[in-house]
């Protein structure tokens, strides 16, 4: 900020040019010498940063006495010690900083004396320790610094430049200019103090009238708008961010009625008293809420805090008052948008589902009236977003929004409550009147068909919807319920909706599905999965059939138990946990399983199979990941056997066939497993051209004994035959069994009576 001067200071020609000039030269150069300093001083009182004034004074003060070294000792508020708060020239990084005792070194004479010290041409110096920067030198100039009759330090030159003493015409300069310093520093200081105390309105307003000397200095650097007023109420000061706040230059403001300058409203718009008026009718200070609006003689409105305290004299009568305000619309405006991000989804808009949860809690509160929540679960979504990436995903979920709207009265809430799950609330509605909405609703997604990059894509919805009534005991309840109707729509096929009753007998079954649904997801994230292997041998010993295994997977808990797939792969299926879960088993047996042909553990020519659920076969990505594994993998297509079971593959006929057809095409082979379940098995069969036929164990375990058993598998076996499919036998338990599947010619068999499962 200061600019150290760039010619030789008129002292030093003074000192090199005093036999020559003329007594009324030697006046004339003293003069422009104190203009100098004077005007010098004039520029450091104006600054308040006291990172910027120390350096500046010791700058400055080292040239008017030409010192080698200036320094600038400040005592502390308990005046035990003194610091080094800033210093200029010789040593000035090490000197800086430095605190002593009071009692230590020249400067504790000067600072207990409040007098100056010169030190040179033989004068002595006063008894004390002396500092390590003091002792030796030749000469030492020391003034006090005083400010409001205190002594707050002083300004310390050491050694003359260039040699000699300092002089008495130094010692009046630096004098003159420590007056100026003191000024500066003092209100430095106090300005310092005031910052750290800002958030504090009271501290602050007691410091402005502490120090009213210094009250437009500190007015000027608010960042508030700052007015005060004598005690009828007439403005005495206002600051320039007032002046702004208003619109009104400073001239208009000074000396008018502060409740003339603005006027102030509540939210409900009605006027209210200015907080001056309601401060000096209280006799103490005022603080009003954010609600307050500020109107000005411009016709600007905007909210502010404001608070008003009373100045008092020093009878404690109240003399003058002191207002603080603050244009707090910018932060309401970011408080409401943060609000707005914690309540509502950032890609659709819609509330999230901690805010419909908080509605449904508030009906629930209130009672009365009968309510309804849907409850939709899109398909095909995750196909889209794996496939054309999330742009598409993130797109077909706004588009589907601005759809779920369309049914919509002002009064209902739609909320995003998952990935691609809406909820919607639907106030004072009858159940009759939800399950019409849903409908629509029903058919309005499965019309809706996305353009994205040349493709139509198109999506389904589950469905459910729950009554909520005075019968309804919480929010958990009546989210679980309709969790568990989606469910059972789901459950019944695509696009259908399930209305809740209250006695469903399937609900304590789902909420314990519902149960697992934590713990699955604390596997997926934890990598908590392990892979074991069952062999699959020939029931014919002397047959050349190709050695064959089966990955099997299994969960590990925290305990380290491990969970059979029994248990948590049917929740996994409600919640659409598969597709994640079958990518890790195919992570895993691409990576691993070269290991293990290598080390010996299987032969060269094993064909590995690997289970398939129904929703990774509707995944419309799966078949580039696969893809991408078998491309940083040494296993050849030919190597791995997709199992698929015969369920999944008849709910999913047209992507079953596609996904088989795809995959054979590159060298994989497919197995159909439990087959014999269904009502139709043989019918599909033809459209599904797959390798292997699995037949169901239910017709195994019992075909020594039961002849209806031994026929169907008989049947079975021989059709597979026809069709060139070689058939496999599960749940072979006892050698009996094994015995009749060789008499049949099942051609593999499959359970614990030939190879119990082992970890890989």
């Amino acid at each position: 900020m200061f600019e150290q001067p760039t010619t030789p200071w008129c002292s030093r020609h003074l000192m090199n040019t005093t036999l020559q000039r003329s007594l009324k030269d030697q006046v004339a150069a003293l003069s422009t010498e104190l203009a100098l300093l004077l005007q010098l001083g004039d520029k450091i009182v104006g600054e308040l940063n006291v990172d910027k004034l120390f350096p500046a004074i010791v700058d400055i003060a080292r040239e008017v006495i030409d010192a080698d070294t200036m320094l600038l000792p400040l005592l502390d508020n308990d005046y035990l010690d003194y610091h080094y708060a800033a210093a200029s020239g010789l040593n000035a990084e090490r000197i800086q900083g430095q605190r002593f005792e009071s009692s230590v070194g020249m400067c504790s004479w000067v600072l207990s004396n409040k007098k100056p010290l010169l030190f040179g041409h033989g004068q002595a110096l006063p008894m004390g320790d002396n500092t390590e920067w003091e002792a030796g030198m030749e000469s030492i100039l020391l003034v006090p610094l005083i400010a409001r009759g205190a002594i707050i330090g002083g300004l310390s030159g050491l050694g003359k430049r260039g040699g000699g003493s300092f002089t008495e015409f130094d010692l009046n300069l630096l004098t003159v200019f420590a007056n100026q310093a003191s000024i500066a520093i003092d209100n430095a200081l106090m300005l310092d103090r005031m910052n750290r105390q800002a958030s504090d309105t009271e501290s602050l307003i007691r410091e402005l009238t502490w120090q009213k000397q210094h009250a437009e200095v500190a007015l000027e650097s608010m960042t508030d708008g700052v007015m005060t007023t004598d005690r009828d109420g007439l403005v005495m000061r206002v600051n320039t961010v007032a002046c702004l706040m208003l619109g009104m230059p400073r001239v208009d403001i000074m000396g008018r009625p502060i409740d003339e300058l603005f006027f102030l409203f509540n939210d409900s718009g009605e006027e209210v008293e200015n907080t001056v008026s309601r401060a000096f009718g209280y006799d103490c200070m005022v603080r009003e809420s954010e609600t307050i609006t500020l109107s000005t003689l411009g016709g600007k409105n905007f909210p502010v805090e404001m608070s008003a305290a009373i100045l008092r004299d020093e009878h404690f009568v109240a003399d003058g008052s002191v207002l603080v305000f603050r244009d707090v619309e910018e932060r309401r405006r970011l408080t409401q948008t943060l609000q707005h991000q914690a309540t509502h989804d950032h890609l659709t808009g819609l509330i999230n589902r901690q805010e419909f949860e908080y509605q449904i809690e508030r009906i629930l509160d209130r009672g009365g009236e009968q309510h309804a929540m849907i409850y939709i679960d899109l398909y095909q979504f995750k196909a889209i977003n794996d496939t054309c990436g999330h742009a598409a995903g993130d797109a077909m979920l706004c588009r589907v929004a601005e759809l779920l709207r369309t049914p919509l009265r002002e009064a209902d809430l739609l909320a995003r409550i998952g990935g691609d799950e809406f909820g919607l609330l639907l106030k004072c509605c009858p159940i009759d009147k939800a399950e019409y909405i849903a409908k629509m609703i029903r058919d309005l997604i499965a019309g809706f068909h996305l353009e994205w990059d040349g493709q139509r894509y198109s999506c389904g919805a589950s469905i459910g919807v729950v009554p909520i009534t005075s019968d309804s005991l919480g929010l958990e309840q009546v989210m679980s319920a309709a969790d568990i109707a989606c469910y059972s729509a789901k459950e019944r096929g695509r696009n259908r909706i399930h209305v809740a009753q209250v006695n469903d007998i399937t609900l304590a079954e789902k909420q314990d599905i519902m149960r697992w649904l934590p713990r699955i997801q604390f596997a997926i994230d934890n990598d908590n999965f392990k892979l074991n292997f069952q062999r699959i041998v020939p029931c014919d010993p002397d047959s050349k059939h190709r050695p064959h295994v089966e990955l099997l997977l299994r969960m590990v808990e925290k305990d380290l138990s491990i969970v059979p797939p029994g248990a948590f792969i049917p929740p996994a299926e409600r919640y659409d946990l598969m597709p994640e879960i079958d990518r890790w088993v195919l992570k895993k047996a691409f990576a691993m399983l070269p290991g293990q042909i290598e080390s010996g553990r299987f032969s060269q020519d094993t064909l590995f199979s690997i289970n398939l659920s129904g929703t990774s076969i509707r995944d419309l990505g799966l078949i580039d990941f696969i893809d991408a594994l078998q491309a940083d993998s040494d296993l050849a297509p030919e190597d791995i056997c997709f199992e698929i079971t015969e369920r999944s593959a008849i709910e999913n006929l047209s992507t079953a066939t596609e996904l088989i057809s795809v995959l054979r095409g590159k060298g994989y082979s497919f197995s159909l497993d439990d087959f014999g379940s269904g009502l139709s098995s043989f019918s599909y069969l033809k459209a599904l051209p797959v390798d292997f036929l699995k037949i169901d164990g239910m017709f195994i375990q019992a075909i020594a004994k039961d002849p209806i058993d031994r026929a169907m598998v008989k049947s079975i076996n021989e059709i597979g035959h026809v069709m060139g499919i070689t058939t496999v036998a599960e749940f072979v338990e006892d050698q009996a069994i094994l015995e009749i599947l060789r008499e049949i010619g099942v051609d593999y068999a499959q359970g614990y009576h030939v190879h119990k499962p082992e970890p890989i």
